[in-house]
């Protein structure tokens, strides 16, 4: 919701058929994280909570939770890559 807000769609709105596609691969590409890497993005991008309390909630240091969100961001950019694109 937030990437939506700071991103708003330019031109046509997507059909619902490309946005369930949409979803289906994210969710999929969430499903190679670790346990503890995906927990910490949904906590974070999903439910809205601050580093913090993620930390408070896993017993970890801010610090931490920050590494795992940074390395989960790169995995799944990588995991939503489409085939045959070079960067």
């Amino acid at each position: 919701a937030r990437h939506r807000a700071a991103h708003p769609p330019v031109g046509v709105a997507p059909s619902p058929e490309s946005a369930l596609v949409a979803s289906a691969a994210v969710w999929q590409a969430m499903a190679t994280l670790a346990p503890r890497r995906r927990a910490v993005v949904v906590m974070h991008e999903l439910e809205g909570l601050p580093v913090r309390a993620i930390a408070e909630v896993l017993a970890v240091r801010p610090v931490t939770v920050r590494w795992h969100l940074h390395r989960a961001r790169l995995e799944l950019a990588r995991a939503l890559k489409a085939p045959g694109r070079t960067s």
